[in-house]
C-alpha cells in the first residue's frame, strides 16, 4: 500500500484484539520517500523567504 502513493514503509506493528475474534491486523506507517521530503524542505523555505518580520529596514519618523 504504501508502495501505491509514492511513501516508504517506516515502521509497522502487530495490533491487539480489541475481544475474542473482533478485530486482528496490522498496522502500517509510511513515510514520504526522502525524494519528496527534500521537496518539501524547499516549498517551506521558500514560503518562509516571503515572510518579513521588521527590523532595521523600518523607517520612522515624528510627525
Amino acid at each position: 500500500s504504501c508502495g501505491d502513493r509514492s511513501m516508504n514503509l517506516h515502521d509497522y506493528g502487530m495490533l491487539l484484539p480489541c475481544g475474542i475474534d473482533r478485530f486482528r491486523g496490522v498496522e502500517f506507517v509510511c513515510c514520504p520517500m526522502e525524494e519528496q521530503k527534500e521537496l518539501d524542505s524547499e516549498e517551506q523555505e521558500e514560503a518562509n523567504s516571503d515572510v518579513w518580520w521588521g527590523g532595521a529596514e523600518a523607517e520612522y519618523t515624528d510627525g
